[in-house]
């Protein structure tokens, strides 16, 4: 029997931008809270850190072994070219084995074998905050907001060899999941808009493309059509399928409809057709 029930309130946030999300989840007492989590002490150090970026979204993250840091904190920056920016994640990564040890190439990330087995014993901490206006008091409140990794990130951890990442949430908790698990589908405009640029023009530094319109050009249902088949496998484990629809399907700038029949999920765009069928398990 297909289920059209009352949307549960851990997902009534994803419907944000119009998406439909008509899944339920069988456990959602699976997430750890930031006072019972083991990397909370480190917390107001990244919260500082993040403070440095200059950026509009500003985030935080570190590499850590067990309970231990094991770099220093790193905030996300301005990148090169199309308005991008260097993400805290590759940052604290960086900050580890230094750019000559990690290469980005047409395949993916590289890393030399040695230490993408080493790597299987790391996880990465990342946070993001926000600012609240209190009028009342008169002052600004820092908070923690959804820091999920993007789809370039967890593919960078992936191809690396990390074995968890520990992010922020909207309610202040820090979310554990195992990298091999994880499902995202989230890009930046900027990210998008390199992707297309690349794709689509030679030399796409070119000073010709520089007044160029690009969110009025790129179709983003297609690119997110496409992201969705590529990286959705057909099976996904239920507690990572909830965090994706949580913490990253709710932030796709595109309509889609997820319909929950037994055991299978599946997404249709604005055009109501299927992109893709999973199976939750």
């Amino acid at each position: 029997m297909q289920k059209i029930a009352s949307i549960s309130t851990l997902f009534n946030s994803c419907c944000k931008n119009g998406n439909n999300c008509i899944f339920q989840p069988k456990n959602t007492s699976l997430i750890p809270s930031l006072s019972t989590n083991k990397f909370s002490t480190f917390i107001p150090d990244l919260i500082t850190s993040a403070k440095e970026s200059p950026l509009r979204y500003q985030l935080a993250a570190c590499i850590v072994k067990g309970k231990k840091k094991i770099t220093t904190n790193q905030c996300n920056a301005p990148g090169e070219g199309y308005g991008g920016s260097r993400h805290a994640e590759l940052r604290a990564i960086l900050s580890l084995y230094g750019s000559k040890n990690i290469k980005l190439t047409s395949n993916g990330w590289k890393i030399a074998d040695e230490i993408k087995r080493k790597n299987r014993n790391l996880g990465i901490l990342v946070i993001r905050i926000a600012t609240i206006v209190s009028k009342e008091q008169k002052s600004n409140n820092i908070i923690l907001v959804n820091a999920r990794p993007c789809q370039k990130c967890l593919d960078m951890m992936k191809s690396l060899g990390f074995r968890e990442v520990h992010y922020s949430n909207d309610s202040g908790e820090i979310i554990t999941e195992k990298i091999d698990h994880m499902v995202s589908v989230h890009a930046s405009f900027v990210a998008v808009k390199f992707e297309y640029i690349t794709n689509k023009y030679k030399e796409p530094n070119s000073e010709a493309i520089k007044d160029v319109d690009l969110h009025n050009i790129i179709n983003r249902e297609e690119y997110y059509d496409n992201i969705i088949k590529q990286k959705i496998p057909d099976k996904v484990r239920e507690i990572n399928f909830t965090h994706f629809i949580s913490y990253d399907f709710k932030n796709i700038p595109v309509n889609y409809k997820l319909i929950h029949k037994d055991n299978f999920v599946t997404i249709l765009n604005g055009q109501n057709k299927v992109v893709k069928v999973v199976n939750i398990v």
